[in-house]
């Protein structure tokens, strides 16, 4: 998740029990060194598959529901309103993949 949403905010980390046991002081995980920060659209069409436009649509429907702060991230309502869900129900077909490339 920090690779992809980047730094958890410290109001959120320091509220859990095992903090001291993933975090240091200043936030930094502890046993992971270097991380690779991406983007989902990145990982939607490596990964998955997916060509671009819908790999950005997707990304467009997932991000809200990945926010760390639950407050902050969308309610099932919102997510029945997105553009991406809109769209696939419009084509009358579930998203296109791309040939898959062996990396799942």
């Amino acid at each position: 998740m920090i690779e992809i949403l980047g730094p958890m905010p410290s109001r959120l980390f320091r509220e859990g029990r095992r903090y001291y046991d993933i975090f240091d002081q200043k936030g930094r995980l502890l046993k992971i060194k270097s991380l690779s920060p991406t983007s989902i659209v990145e990982l939607l069409m490596d990964i998955a598959c997916l060509p671009g436009i819908e790999a950005r649509e997707m990304s467009e429907f997932l991000t809200p529901m990945l926010q760390y702060d639950i407050r902050d991230r969308a309610t099932a309502s919102e997510c029945l309103k997105s553009n991406w869900l809109t769209l696939c129900e419009m084509r009358g077909t579930k998203p296109k993949r791309r040939a898959h490339s062996g990396n799942i």
